[in-house]
């Protein structure tokens, strides 16, 4: 049986499976240095056959992929898929561009214990493998002799900002959509429902150049895709300049945000049997950079949670901008102020959703301010606590997957 097949004159007419499950699609080391999960590291793949010590999910994959599917994705480590992921999944492809195992991937990772893996069979050249589609088709994969796999790794991390003490009042903020940049009004613009649109279309990809959406002032931007395997790539500082030009070019520029994140999506390939002599060919696909909003309260800096508060910028190998947004509403004043939730009442709340809490314990928590998605509306700006759950044993993590438990941090 292979994933994909079917009985009859069809031949198997499914092209996307992904699965959200812990480990399934686990490779690279057990162990990997910083981390607590495992098999949070498949850059750190030695192209060893597969073993509990190192994974191979060329070894376990390839032989059951359908020459006609195009794609299977999954987790490498525990996972945690639940409507805020999924949400996450379908934004980065439906309002910013992604390509499919680009907003797959980019959408489910959360976390050190997140880390998704696609995989797919085609020519020894990645560039003309599904791991491109730019959108979905029902086209059969044209397939070939070898695997290819993609998956996110972190060159510029930055040391995560302590969480402070609550104050004892919290401000709501008053929020409205964010004005349209200067540059945007000299386009010729239409209107679509909920979207400003510019008229000027990308001659690849038949796409807008941007796009803005009514409901938040959030904006969406496009490029050309350009990629050549054979290419080199710039330096890592590099795309960290570029994408602050882009962001000061485009009048995107914030001074309420965090010191930049570098991520860059890789493709490593292998023989279709998954028998590698020596390491697997690894090449780099793309790189994002994300810019985190800050909230200043009683003279202290806040964390931004959600998936508002952010300017991603999506930049191909030779530093040109393939997407980019900046979802990022207007804080026009304080609404009103209440008291906040101490921890130990938070905890509780958030303790009352895991079932099975004997086999749970608390893994990490921090509490932020929310701001939502660019295609929804949002008039307040509201604090939140989230708790990190992770099984009490990590080799039950299938049964037990991570979790996390969003609750109010405001007493109204």
């Amino acid at each position: 049986m292979r994933l994909g097949n079917c009985e009859g004159v069809n031949r198997g007419i499914l092209r996307y499976y992904w699965q959200c499950s812990c480990e399934v699609f686990a490779h690279g080391p057990k162990t990997c240095p910083g981390e607590t999960w495992h098999y949070a590291c498949p850059e750190d793949f030695d192209g060893s056959a597969d073993s509990d010590a190192m994974r191979n999910v060329f070894e376990r994959w390839g032989p059951i992929l359908s020459p006609e599917l195009r794609m299977a994705c999954g987790s490498s480590t525990a996972a945690y898929c639940h409507e805020t992921e999924i949400n996450k999944i379908w934004d980065y492809y439906n309002n910013q561009g992604y390509e499919v195992a680009d907003a797959f991937i980019f959408g489910l990772h959360r976390y050190d214990w997140n880390t998704p893996l696609c995989i797919t069979t085609g020519k020894w050249q990645a560039s003309s493998t599904p791991l491109f589609d730019q959108t979905f088709t029902n086209l059969p994969n044209p397939s070939g002799p070898f695997l290819h796999i993609q998956y996110l790794s972190a060159f510029e991390i930055n040391v995560p900002m302590r969480i402070i003490d609550l104050p004892e009042m919290l401000p709501i903020f008053y929020m409205i959509p964010m004005p349209l940049p200067e540059i945007y009004r000299s386009y010729e613009l239409i209107e679509e429902e909920e979207w400003i649109i510019s008229k000027t279309i990308l001659k690849e990809r038949g796409i807008p150049l941007f796009r803005v959406n009514k409901n938040s002032g959030s904006i969406y931007a496009f490029g050309e895709r350009s990629f050549d395997e054979e290419s080199q790539v710039l330096k890592e500082n590099e795309f960290m300049r570029l994408s602050d030009k882009f962001l000061t070019d485009q009048g995107w520029s914030e001074k309420s945000i965090r010191k930049p994140i570098g991520q860059k999506m890789m493709i490593e390939s292998a023989p279709s049997d998954g028998y590698i002599d020596g390491k697997a060919k690894v090449v780099q696909k793309n790189v994002m950079i994300v810019y985190n909003r800050q909230i200043i309260i009683d003279g202290d800096t806040v964390n931004m949670v959600g998936e508002g508060g952010k300017i991603i910028v999506q930049l191909n190998n030779d530093g040109s901008v393939y997407n980019a947004s900046k979802v990022w509403r207007k804080i026009k004043g304080v609404k009103k102020t209440t008291k906040a939730k101490k921890y130990d009442q938070a905890y509780e709340e958030a303790l009352e959703q895991v079932e099975a809490r004997n086999e749970y314990e608390l893994d990490s928590w921090t509490w932020g301010y929310e701001e939502f998605a660019g295609n929804v509306t949002q008039t307040e700006l509201k604090a939140v606590y989230l708790f990190n759950f992770t099984p009490i044993d990590k080799e039950n993590a299938v049964q037990y997957p991570p979790m996390v438990i969003k609750v109010s941090a405001h007493l109204e």
